[in-house]
């Protein structure tokens, strides 16, 4: 083995070393939302907005879930987007129950919007609440997500406060790519340092559940100034750090779940949508950042499989995947994934390159995406 390729070795293996350093100290930065033990004295009022476009599969177990939460003073306003299916139709009994409950339905998507910025836009005008809730039709919630995330957002002076929730897998094709959210969130970059860099970029939200100070929202422009932005979620965060509000991560895994995509068909199309908009939509950074990623956590496996062929085992390849099962190992633990999976990594590893490589294309070449029934150009 040439000096060379001994130098090579060493730098990825010290990488490696520094990356999951870096999880562990996120891991324990990450604080779990809980709900705090004073009692509410004047607890101010909280609208939930749960904008719903063909989510008749999903929406009865949401709305229910937020109608039954233990906090003594919040508001439900639920938008039917101009649903394709009988999504109205369930919110409608819904209501005969929960009378309380209040529902909308949109116009019409006017031009330069994209469909969920329009219909959160829609929703933050018909809100009364001092804090605002967006959450997807797609998540369940349990009883004291609302009062935790009051809690939360108070005690850490947070102008928007955003959840890791717990993420439920059941196709192959799950279970490959969506323990890369965690991995890919928590491993290279510094979460106990991310409130305290003025950096907009420098930030990190999750779309299915954005708790955002309503009078702060609207003083930056709400969902109007990010319209016809993709990655909805990282848009919003990065406007609220760039006019100096704070911006907070917690793992709410205990507190709310959700099922992403039901099948590799939707997930493709769901994270092809939007990868590329995670990467500033710079091929770039993205080429970069998928090499960097081939050589780090895909050649690796390569080299050890070829060695236990040989019968040979190289100590630099061993100690990386060692160093690469570690990183999956504690992540595991903490999410509750299935530990088998870390045996995929450098599959899931290509899955998720092959995922932002397509999401780079759809948007250079301007190619259209279906997604809800309605066609986008990323």
């Amino acid at each position: 083995m040439g000096q060379g390729i001994i130098n090579y070795q060493i730098v990825i293996s010290l990488i490696l070393l520094f990356i999951l350093i870096n999880l562990l100290v996120n891991l324990r930065s990450l604080k779990k939302l809980k709900r705090g033990e004073k009692p509410y004295i004047k607890p101010p009022l909280v609208s939930v907005l749960v904008p719903a476009r063909n989510e008749s599969e999903d929406i009865e177990k949401c709305v229910i879930s937020l109608l039954n939460q233990d906090y003594p003073n919040f508001e439900i306003l639920v938008l039917d987007d101009n649903s394709k299916d009988d999504t109205i139709v369930k919110l409608q009994k819904i209501k005969e129950k929960y009378p309380h409950l209040k529902i909308y339905s949109a116009d019409a998507l006017p031009g330069g919007w994209t469909g969920k910025n329009f219909a959160c836009h829609i929703l933050s005008r018909y809100a009364k609440g001092e804090w605002l809730l967006f959450t997807d039709a797609d998540t369940v919630h349990k009883k004291d997500s609302i009062s935790s995330s009051i809690d939360a957002a108070i005690k850490e002076k947070a102008e928007l406060l955003s959840i890791m929730p717990d993420l439920e897998m059941e196709t192959i094709s799950e279970k490959l790519y969506m323990p890369l959210v965690h991995f890919a969130l928590l491993s290279f970059l510094p979460l106990g340092l991310m409130n305290d860099i003025r950096n907009p970029k420098a930030v990190i939200a999750l779309g299915p559940f954005m708790f955002i100070n309503a009078e702060f929202y609207r003083k930056i422009g709400g969902h109007k100034k990010i319209k016809n932005e993709i990655v909805d979620d990282l848009k919003l965060a990065r406007e609220v750090k760039r006019n100096d509000g704070r911006v907070i991560l917690m793992d709410g895994q205990d507190k709310v779940s959700l099922r992403f995509y039901k099948n590799f068909k939707d997930l493709w199309n769901g994270f092809s949508k939007n990868s590329f908009g995670a990467f500033d939509n710079s091929s770039l950074i993205l080429l970069i950042f998928l090499s960097i990623n081939f050589c780090l956590y895909v050649l690796p496996y390569f080299l050890f499989i070829s060695g236990i062929l040989k019968l040979e085992l190289s100590f630099f390849p061993t100690l990386q995947v060692l160093l690469i099962t570690l990183h999956r190992f504690f992540l595991s633990i903490r999410f509750k994934t299935n530990p088998w999976l870390i045996l995929l990594h450098p599959v899931s590893v290509l899955l998720g390159s092959l995922i932002a490589f397509n999401s780079m294309l759809i948007t250079l070449f301007n190619k259209p995406i279906l997604w809800k029934e309605r066609v986008y150009r990323p």
